[in-house]
């Protein structure tokens, strides 16, 4: 039986792996970052993480990205990846006080 101790807790910031493809594309999205929305385990007993890509990223992706997933309809802001596809970012940016 798997170990169904998770890695990551929601909010937290992750980075996607070197060569991680976009399960939807194909496509190597290595390096994008976001921030766990929500976790579920799979039927295969592996953690599946909803991210919410950062604004930086989805800039980064640019038109054409945005424009197949909606081509798709898919929601661009969100994937679901699973865990050994990711790695946890140091800490959130600091809060500005006001």
């Amino acid at each position: 039986m798997r170990n169904r101790t998770r890695e990551f807790k929601e909010n937290d910031l992750v980075r996607t792996l070197p060569n991680t493809k976009d399960p939807d594309f194909n496509e190597n999205i290595g390096g994008w970052t976001g921030e766990v929305e929500e976790i579920e385990l799979g039927d295969n007993g592996v953690w599946l993480y909803k991210i919410r890509w950062s604004e930086k990223t989805l800039s980064k992706a640019g038109n054409r990205y945005i424009e197949k997933c909606e081509a798709e309809n898919l929601h661009y802001e969100v994937i679901y990846l699973e865990e050994n596809e990711l790695e946890l970012l140091d800490s959130k940016p600091p809060t500005l006080p006001p």
